[in-house]
């Protein structure tokens, strides 16, 4: 049989657990709630900054593209310039 003096016992300790039980539950809850906009915010921010970042890696190709160009037109316009004052320095020499 159960005495009435071991329910009182038993009680203490129950509701000691119970309570801590839904505090925790309430504390989980009550963040979630808060931080879950702030989740969805930084995950907004963080697709925009890798659609800039894409973005901005692509105007790079673009401008590596344009100087390797600009390159061969230095290149190519040194080359002519140089066979214009080769036959300048030949004809002074001899």
């Amino acid at each position: 049989m159960i005495q009435s003096g071991s329910i009182d016992v038993l009680v203490g300790p129950i509701t000691a657990i119970v309570v801590t039980k839904m505090v925790v539950l309430t504390l989980a809850v009550t963040a979630l709630i808060i931080l879950w906009p702030l989740r969805r915010a930084l995950a907004r921010r963080y697709d925009a900054l890798a659609d800039r970042d894409v973005a901005l890696r692509a105007e790079l190709e673009e401008l590596r593209g344009r100087v390797a160009e600009l390159e061969e037109r230095v290149d190519f316009a040194e080359r002519i310039e140089a066979g214009r004052r080769e036959p300048e320095r030949l004809g002074r020499g001899g």
